[in-house]
């Protein structure tokens, strides 16, 4: 695994490993840490391509982005001046609401696209929280949410480097900036998710503490023929629990001889 400073000029700081076809990986919430061993995986059937997204790791925040959609530039600028092409392009959780918005404004460089633990869209009632709120919990506790096995829901603070404890304050902070208001969704995202034309796979934890069944179920009924899979004795970031069988299952879905789908006129 090898890491490049602004790849391309994109002005991400990006995890390169494996060979084979080429898959985009954007992470979740917390950043890159605790991806390692998926990305591993990964490395034995694909090209991985992973940024670190504005405001994640050493990836700067432009001052001119404040909302997630507008991480999918960058992403974009990225997969267009690598020359990237018949891209797998996955995402976690925030990484999903980015992948998302790549994929609806345009599909022309993507094979396909996995959405893990999705998120971005609003599917309650206005006055309620699709999910639970983030900034009302302490670091510890909004970490502890994102896993079903404890083994990886504590950390331990004092073992840990400056370079780690900042990663993770600015990860939070990031956060806040970009979907406090309204709070984990864009309002147009889901208006958008029929311009999606490639094969789709929703991954789930059976055990996510985050979002509900519902809402995935929800979120994947959006995309054209999305296919829908829960991978047990795991939370909201299965692929760090269960790194070996998503990336099996990601796997095995990419494999797959699928059409691209004519785009649903509505």
């Amino acid at each position: 695994m090898r890491r490049v400073s602004d790849a391309r000029g994109s002005g991400l700081d990006i995890l390169e490993t494996g060979t084979g076809p080429s898959l985009v990986f954007l992470h979740g919430n917390e950043g890159m840490q605790g991806s390692e061993a998926f990305l591993d995986s990964l490395g034995r059937s694909f090209h991985v391509v992973a940024p670190d997204l504005p405001g994640f790791g050493k990836s700067e925040l432009p001052r001119w982005m404040n909302r997630v959609d507008d991480f999918a530039y960058p992403v974009m600028d990225l997969i267009e001046r690598s020359g990237l092409n018949d891209i797998v392009l996955v995402g976690v959780s925030l990484g999903s609401w980015v992948a998302s918005e790549i994929a609806v404004r345009s599909c022309e460089r993507l094979k396909s696209l996995v959405l893990i633990s999705p998120v971005g869209i609003k599917v309650g009632p206005r006055d309620e929280l699709d999910m639970p709120d983030l900034f009302a919990m302490s670091v510890e506790d909004s970490h502890r949410i994102m896993f079903a096995n404890p083994e990886y829901a504590s950390r331990d603070f004092g073992v840990m480097s400056d370079e780690q404890l900042t990663a993770i304050a600015q990860a939070r902070e990031t956060v806040a900036l970009t979907t406090w208001e309204p709070y984990m969704y864009n309002p147009k995202l889901r208006h958008l998710l029929h311009r999606i034309i490639v094969p789709t796979l929703v991954l789930s934890g059976s055990d996510d503490a985050f979002t509900s069944a519902r809402y995935t179920q929800s979120f994947a009924g959006l995309i054209p023929n999305a296919t829908s899979a829960t991978i047990a004795a795991a939370g909201h970031f299965v692929h760090i629990e269960q790194s070996v069988a998503v990336a099996e299952a990601i796997a095995s879905f990419a494999a797959l001889d699928n059409q691209p789908r004519k785009r649903k006129v509505s």
